[in-house]
């Protein structure tokens, strides 16, 4: 848009103005443990893998892939490592590689303001190497059991059981 300033019938000195109507909302993200906008502050457990990306689509929402801002901030609050790559004018990759388990916090800023489905939450575990001992447990009725659960790696996560009998 062009915005020209007058003052009576002068033009003001630097009109006209060129105004960029952008709309941080339409600005789609996607990629690992990004939810519908109903769910977004939802934590997604994902696998903990060397490296998560993410795409981040302009197309529709006035800016360039140059106009925006991510981070990723861990378990600590501190700001994490990552790796944002223009690929096109209206598309950009947000690469990170955590150096261990735990949550994180991804947020995609355009124009100061969080772009729909941001922030992201995760929590990366460590699955594959989790173990349990015994298989097989006796309990009494009305008395709880006690299961304990050893991983090679220490990490924080949930544990989900599932109970199956009569």
């Amino acid at each position: 848009y062009q915005l020209v300033a007058t003052q009576g019938q002068m033009v003001l000195n630097g009109s006209p103005f060129t105004i960029k109507v952008v709309n941080p909302t339409a600005v789609k993200l996607s990629g690992p443990g990004v939810k519908s906008s109903n769910q977004q502050h939802q934590t997604e457990h994902l696998h903990f893998t060397e490296q998560l990306q993410w795409v981040v689509d302009f197309t529709s929402a006035g800016f360039t892939a140059s106009d925006f801002n991510a981070t990723v901030s861990g378990e600590e609050g501190y700001s994490e490592n990552l790796e944002v790559t223009e690929i096109d004018t209206y598309h950009a990759s947000i690469t990170f590689a955590p150096a261990k388990c735990g949550p994180y916090i991804l947020r995609v800023l355009a124009g100061g303001l969080d772009i729909q489905n941001s922030p992201v939450n995760i929590s990366l575990q460590d699955i594959g190497k989790q173990e349990s001992r015994p298989n097989s447990l006796i309990g009494i009725m009305g008395k709880p059991v006690t299961v304990t659960f050893g991983t090679k790696q220490p990490h924080k996560g949930p544990v989900t059981i599932e109970i199956e009998g009569p």
